[in-house]
């Protein structure tokens, strides 16, 4: 059974054969791709994705055949080309997170101060009910007080 990656270039999604390859090499290989596309597309008049492809891979093979007439033994240069996309691929996918870390957390931050703003309220309103009730108290106190306090009336009989 073959594995298949979900891959973006320029925004367009493929699914890719992993065949004996690593998921980290597969995706390091597309952003490589979506890179060198993004960056033809930039400095190009030409809008079609066929022209921007084909400028790629013009690109890339020109990369290929200097790398072979410099010398380069090509397994290490793949190797050490799948690697730094390797940690590009990784880098953006924790920076995604990162984000999503920080969206979250600040949202969760807003509950807090909303949650601390009616807390303050009841809090406030709860001093204000004590008050009340410490002085209808008071008040209550002192009826009872002034009730208990009255001179008896002596009387004549």
């Amino acid at each position: 059974m073959s594995i298949t990656i979900e891959v973006s270039i320029l925004n367009q999604k493929f699914l890719l054969k992993k065949g004996k390859a690593t998921t980290d090499y597969v995706l390091a290989v597309a952003q490589y791709v979506n890179d060198k596309m993004a960056d033809i597309q930039s400095r190009s008049k030409s809008v079609a994705t066929a022209n921007i492809a084909i400028l790629t891979a013009i690109n890339i093979a020109d990369e290929l055949f200097k790398s072979k007439a410099d010398g380069a033994e090509e397994p290490q240069l793949a190797q050490v080309i799948a690697e730094r996309n390797a940690f590009a691929v990784a880098l953006e996918r924790v920076r995604g997170e990162h984000q999503a870390s920080q969206t979250t957390l600040s949202k969760k931050d807003d509950e807090l101060k909303l949650l601390i703003d009616k807390f303050l309220k009841k809090d406030n309103e709860l001093k204000q009910l004590t008050e009340r009730i410490r002085q209808e108290l008071t008040s209550i106190l002192t009826l009872v007080d002034d009730e208990l306090c009255v001179e008896p009336t002596i009387g004549l009989h």
